[in-house]
């Protein structure tokens, strides 16, 4: 025969009750035995019957299946050889039912922890997945999980490479760093953040040369921790392998989360499977110096967290200064960047360690700036990008909040060596998906906004600039003006 397709079409579905009984749902399956043979003339025989579906049976009612050819029966597979193996099938799933049961109070406890996670995993852990969004409050928990399985989609995820071994504590690691990365791009500021891998190399359809092994792998703020284990050959079946590989994950996740997970749950043999090989590879002991060393590209502080190497872009609104001092001049300035930017957009304040013209700041004062952050437990992230190509790089798709002064240096073709640099440079901005908002100052007894400064067309066009009304936001004091007063002050101390 040529190829055959199968179209379930849901018809109708309805209940027929009688004597409070009811007699279940009618679905109407179509199945096209043939496909077109050899041009679109050719036959397209259709086989039909009704599934009734209630009080835990199964009736299977043919239509006219002696006119069509093949009984519906065969090639919805009930048959007997099907039935036997639907009887093993069912043994599979009451053993994945027993670790779902074993395991669920301790997802429970998962979700009911104020992190967040992404989770990622190839060649195992799948279950895990299901079991973790089997338990109410799962949208709390989880952000994201993909199953990158092919070589494409694995290397797509981490960034254009393809790992040299799949199943391996590197690409596991590599992993939960690109979930790490994602998960700081999805959760807000603030929220406890987990990337989850996993890499495994299990039982499959034909011999297998290599060892069956799984690693998963954790990345939070206090680093990543990895756990690899190799399991005896050929003594499970790709299921059970597979639930080990996810009972590991859900061990891992839990003790991220912040609770110890209990003893004995992995499903491991004492004696025949491998020991688990636990590695850790902790946070930077001091992430700004990591910074200026340029080892990291951003440090973040919110909420008490300190997230290193994982800038955040998207609906997001940043406003960079230097911060000396912090003063409500700028909380209200981001304020009024947050409201003018819409669509639940979050604020942050952004110091870049370096600068063009004045260089790196010393650790000790960029120390100092950092610290009123902390204490008031406002958003910050420290980078070493005094560009604002730079920045686009670290937030793609984020709203930059500037002022007059900083707004006008922006569309002056001289800061850029002409013109066509400009454009260059905002193309590029563009192309980030970035903008601005402008907030406008007094300047010589006048307010004025970018709308007072003479912009080229071709910059016009990109439509990158967006003005904040004087009456969402004005103040007439500047931070250089707040410093020089604080310096006065302690003069006359």
């Amino acid at each position: 025969r040529n190829s055959q397709a199968l179209i379930i079409g849901v018809i109708h579905l309805e209940h027929h009750t009688h004597e409070s009984n009811t007699r279940g749902e009618a679905l109407v399956i179509c199945m096209c035995s043939r496909l077109f043979a050899t041009s679109l003339r050719s036959a397209c025989p259709i086989q039909c019957c009704t599934l009734f579906i209630g009080g835990g049976q199964r009736q299977l009612i043919p239509h006219s299946s002696a006119v069509y050819g093949d009984p519906p029966q065969r090639l919805l597979g009930y048959s007997a050889v099907r039935r036997k193996q639907q009887r093993h099938s069912a043994v599979v799933t009451a053993g994945m039912d027993t670790d779902f049961q074993a395991l669920q109070p301790l997802v429970q406890r998962i979700h009911d922890s104020p992190s967040q996670t992404v989770i990622y995993a190839t060649g195992g852990g799948i279950q895990a997945l299901t079991w973790l969004l089997t338990v109410p409050g799962a949208s709390r928990t989880i952000l994201e999980a993909r199953v990158p399985y092919a070589c494409g989609a694995l290397a797509a995820l981490l960034g254009g490479k393809a790992p040299q071994t799949s199943a391996s504590a590197q690409t596991a690691q590599d992993i939960a760093e690109a979930a790490f990365q994602s998960a700081a791009t999805l959760a807000p500021f603030g929220v406890p953040l987990i990337g989850l891998g996993c890499s495994c190399a299990l039982a499959t359809d034909r011999a297998k040369k290599g060892d069956h092994k799984v690693v998963v792998s954790a990345r939070s703020v206090n680093g990543c921790t990895t756990w690899a284990v190799k399991l005896e050959k050929g003594a499970r079946t790709r299921t059970e392998e597979d639930a080990i590989a996810s009972r590991m994950l859900v061990l891992l996740l839990l003790q991220e989360a912040g609770v110890q997970p209990p003893a004995g749950l992995t499903g491991l043999t004492p004696g025949r499977d491998g020991e688990v090989e636990v590695l850790h590879d902790g946070a930077p002991l001091d992430p700004l110096q990591s910074l200026l060393e340029g080892k990291v590209r951003s440090v973040e502080y919110a909420g008490g967290q300190v997230v290193v190497d994982a800038p955040r872009g998207g609906n997001r609104v940043y406003l960079p200064g230097s911060f000396n001092p912090l003063h409500d001049g700028h909380r209200q300035l981001l304020a009024a960047g947050v409201r003018a930017a819409g669509g639940g957009a979050e604020g942050c304040y952004e110091l870049s360690v370096g600068n063009p013209d004045k260089g790196m700041l010393p650790l000790d004062e960029i120390k100092r700036r950092v610290q009123p952050f902390i204490e008031s437990n406002i958003p910050l992230v420290v980078v070493q990008a005094p560009l604002f190509t730079d920045k686009a790089k670290l937030y793609p798709g984020a709203t930059f909040v500037v002022g007059y002064d900083t707004g006008v240096r922006l569309v002056n073709p001289d800061y850029y060596g002409g013109g066509e640099g400009m454009i260059l440079q905002f193309t590029e901005l563009a192309s980030a998906g970035c903008n601005f908002l402008v907030a406008g100052r007094v300047d010589n007894g006048s307010f004025r906004t970018l709308a007072d400064v003479a912009v080229s067309a071709t910059l016009q066009q990109l439509d990158l600039f967006t003005t904040i009304s004087e009456e969402d936001f004005r103040l007439d004091i500047s931070s250089t003006q707040l410093r020089q007063q604080a310096e006065q002050a302690d003069g006359q101390h």
